[in-house]
């Protein structure tokens, strides 16, 4: 199991997981449970490595996106 969580400070925020095969590809939105909240949990069941970012959207309609992770499986 990997968990990613992020934190942010601000007024009725949304969260939206996203994934890539590389750190600078086009990132899609995630549909997996729990992709829009904090806290990301995966159950990868094969061999992969993708990279994850979280969209930070405020109520005023500003967005953020997190710092990129990296996920390996061997």
């Amino acid at each position: 199991t990997a968990k990613f969580t992020v934190a942010a400070i601000g007024n009725g925020l949304t969260y939206q997981w996203q994934w890539a095969t590389s750190a600078t590809g086009s990132f899609s939105n995630l549909s997996a449970t729990g992709s829009t909240t904090a806290l990301l949990t995966l159950n990868p069941a094969s061999a992969m490595i993708r990279y994850y970012r979280c969209k930070i959207t405020d109520a005023g309609g500003n967005t953020i996106y997190s710092n990129v992770a990296r996920m390996t499986i061997n």
